[in-house]
């Protein structure tokens, strides 16, 4: 538990002091820069570290084994890394380094066009997003990084751009499929663009349904038609649906800071709906499966929303509770997590060597 204690501790000391003394780009770049390297090896070189190291592990090994139908079947994206890793003899890290790689490629690009403090959009994504699914469930957390690349280029109408990085997060994790709602945000009031973008999306979402077939119908049969649950799915959506309400409340002094209110609100409106499916199905586990992709609403809030509020101490007073919120997620799931102990003690391929 002390490394992910330390990790936590390191990026709230730099998130102070990114306040206190204002750096310079060059530096925040720098502190970039070194985060990135730091959880490129985090999540990369862990060690029996997640639920599904262990199956993880048995798919590398058995990778010869797989027909090339049967390949393309099971979540291309991730094979291709598999056979990369595999032809450089990097074994599972090597797989598990290019897949960190690509989420924090997408999660800084949106840092970047987003114009986020680093330090707290790491503090909010380090306690669930890396911790527990980059770490844990390689590809549906490339697929988010993925996701948040794509969001980016949906914001800032990369079209094709957004195509693509749709595509390949569909080709880690099926479940990604849930962002092509975002379309949305491109196609209001433009008739002919709504018209183009709805007939690409069906035939990518039926290409994609027929190369997936099989997993589609046992994400239908698992979590749907026997309701699977997730005992934490509640506390993650109201996460979301709390930093929607910071948006919400605070919507006056964002529209004049800044232009992307009804981008963002939307993702609220997605967080409410599954929380009521969630209620209503007890299929929980389908809505926190979905709602992920949602979860950069929560950074996006929460790294800006300290910058709203006019009074020094509602700032200090909206900063601690964000601080304590996150360290409590944290710790609670460390705790009393039904799966905490296939993260704990944290294990990394370095410690090994240097024993």
């Amino acid at each position: 538990m002390s490394v992910y204690l330390l990790t936590f501790s390191v990026i709230f000391f730099c998130f102070v002091l990114s306040n206190v003394f204002r750096f310079a780009r060059d530096v925040r770049i720098v502190f970039g820069s070194i985060a990135f390297l730091y959880f490129l090896i985090f999540v990369g070189l862990r060690h029996e570290v997640g639920t599904d190291w262990e199956s993880y592990l048995i798919y590398y090994e058995s990778l010869g084994d797989f027909s090339f139908d049967e390949i393309f079947s099971l979540n291309p994206g991730y094979q291709l890394l598999q056979f990369i890793s595999k032809y450089f003899g990097l074994g599972i890290y090597g797989v598990n380094t290019l897949c960190a790689a690509i989420f924090l490629y997408g999660f800084h690009r949106a840092i970047k066009t987003f114009e986020l403090n680093i330090p707290i959009s790491y503090m909010v994504a380090f306690p669930y997003i890396i911790m527990i699914v980059v770490s844990g469930y390689s590809r549906q957390g490339v697929a988010l990084g993925l996701i948040f690349a794509f969001i980016e280029c949906v914001y800032t109408k990369k079209l094709l751009l957004s195509f693509l990085f749709f595509i390949l997060a569909v080709s880690f994790h099926e479940t990604a499929i849930i962002g092509s709602i975002l379309y949305n945000y491109i196609v209001r009031g433009n008739k002919k663009l709504f018209l183009s973008i709805i007939i690409i999306l069906f035939l990518l979402i039926y290409f994609v349904y027929m190369l997936f077939e099989a997993r589609f119908e046992h994400f239908m049969n698992a979590y749907i038609e026997k309701r699977m649950s997730s005992t934490g799915a509640y506390i993650r959506i109201f996460l979301n649906i709390l930093a929607g309400l910071f948006l919400f409340l605070y919507s006056k002094k964002w529209k004049v800071k800044f232009d992307d209110y009804s981008f963002w609100i939307f993702f609220w409106y997605v967080s409410l709906f599954f929380l009521i499916f969630a209620i209503t199905t007890n299929a929980t586990t389908v809505a926190d499966r979905l709602i992920l992709y949602f979860y950069p609403l929560q950074i996006i809030v929460f790294s800006r929303i300290i910058q709203l509020p006019s009074e020094k101490s509602l700032k200090f007073a909206i900063f601690l509770f964000v601080i304590l919120m996150y360290f409590a997620v944290m710790m609670i799931w460390l705790l009393f997590s039904v799966h905490k102990d296939f993260w704990l003690p944290y294990g990394n391929l370095l410690f090994e060597v240097l024993r």
